[in-house]
């Protein structure tokens, strides 16, 4: 066999292990399903460190709190810098986490704490879940005239820059249902 064709079926044995453990798969480059792409970059978005996004226990706990374990799931996840603030001399930065199959967008503190991360993932998991999100489908609206007066509504021209940056710069994750037998 070829060193082309022995990675190709080791690749596709690690995915079928992944498939049957009910594990998280990376998404192929491109995938993320995120939204509408985006052709220029914005400088104040970049990728996570990929040991630093909520891992497969967490994701996990998440979908199984909101009755979504069920399917593959997937999920993109992109760090924003915010503007500069006078009153606050650090960098502020968030991690956005688009649940593209709930069609979900929710947006977290960035760099995360060492305990949200090495903590129990499954209170982890249920907080995420009940933390705020903006609804993608019914939750967007077109102007801030709309939006105003609402904690839960989101700007379009919002989302879609979210989502355009999370296909461009983001790392998708997948999370498969565990298929092992019982």
């Amino acid at each position: 066999m070829s060193p082309a064709g022995a990675w190709t079926a080791r690749r596709r044995a690690a995915v079928l292990a992944a498939c049957l453990a009910g594990g998280a798969l990376p998404a192929p480059a491109g995938t993320s399903g995120a939204g509408p792409a985006t052709t220029t970059a914005d400088p104040a978005f970049s990728t996570p460190d990929r040991r630093s996004v909520p891992g497969v226990g967490v994701l996990q706990a998440f979908l199984a709190t909101l009755g979504r374990a069920q399917g593959t799931q997937r999920f993109c996840f992109v760090v924003e810098r915010l503007p500069t603030d006078p009153a606050t001399p650090e960098r502020r930065q968030v991690l956005h986490m688009v649940w593209t199959t709930g069609g979900r967008l929710y947006t977290l503190p960035w760099p995360p704490r060492p305990d949200d991360r090495d903590g129990n993932p499954v209170f982890a998991g249920q907080a995420l879940a009940w933390s705020r999100s903006a609804d993608l489908k019914d939750g967007v609206v077109d102007t801030d005239a709309e939006r105003f007066g609402s904690s839960f509504l989101v700007t379009r021209a919002w989302a879609d820059r979210i989502l355009g940056q999370c296909r461009r710069a983001g790392v998708a994750v997948w999370i498969v249902p565990d298929r092992r037998p019982s």
